[in-house]
C-alpha cells in the first residue's frame, strides 16, 4: 500500500529529528524498527506511531491543527473522494468528533494516552471504520 503524500511528509518530519532534510542512520534504524511487522502487530503501536507522526511540535499532545492533517490522511488512505468530505465527513466535523470522543479531561487536545484508546477508535461509527478498514 502506498502512503499518502501527507502522511509521508508528517512521517519524514517526525523521523528527521535534527531537521536537516535527511534521514541519518540512527533516524533510519528508529524508523525501520517501528515498521517491522513483528513490532507493529498491535494496534496501539500503530496508533502510537501515528501520534508521534502528527505531533509536529513534539509537545506530547495533538491539537486541532495537528488533527486536521491526520483526518485528511485517514480519508486519503481509505480512498474517500474529496466530494464526499462534507457534512459529518468534513475534516472540521471529524476533528470536533475526535475531540469530543477522545478528550477525557476536556483540555481541547489529545494526550498520547487519550489517543491510544484503541477500543474507542475501533468502535467509532464515524471515523473508526475508515481508520481500521483501509
Amino acid at each position: 500500500m502506498q502512503l499518502s503524500f501527507r502522511i509521508h511528509n508528517h512521517y519524514f518530519f517526525n523521523r528527521d529529528q535534527d531537521h536537516n532534510g535527511a534521514i541519518d542512520f540512527i533516524e533510519f534504524i528508529s524508523l525501520t524498527h517501528k515498521l517491522d511487522p513483528n513490532y507493529i502487530n498491535d494496534e496501539n503501536i500503530y496508533l502510537a506511531l501515528l501520534f508521534d507522526m502528527f505531533d509536529r511540535d513534539h509537545n506530547g499532545y495533538l491539537e486541532k491543527r495537528e488533527l486536521k492533517p491526520l483526518v485528511e490522511s485517514i480519508y486519503d488512505l481509505a480512498g474517500l473522494p474529496e466530494d464526499e468530505r462534507h457534512g459529518m465527513n468534513s475534516t472540521h466535523a471529524q476533528v470536533k468528533h475526535l475531540l469530543n470522543k477522545l478528550d477525557k479531561n476536556g483540555d481541547k487536545r489529545l494526550s498520547k494516552e487519550e489517543f491510544l484508546n484503541e477500543q474507542t477508535w475501533a468502535n467509532d461509527e464515524r471515523l473508526g471504520h475508515f481508520f481500521f478498514n483501509y
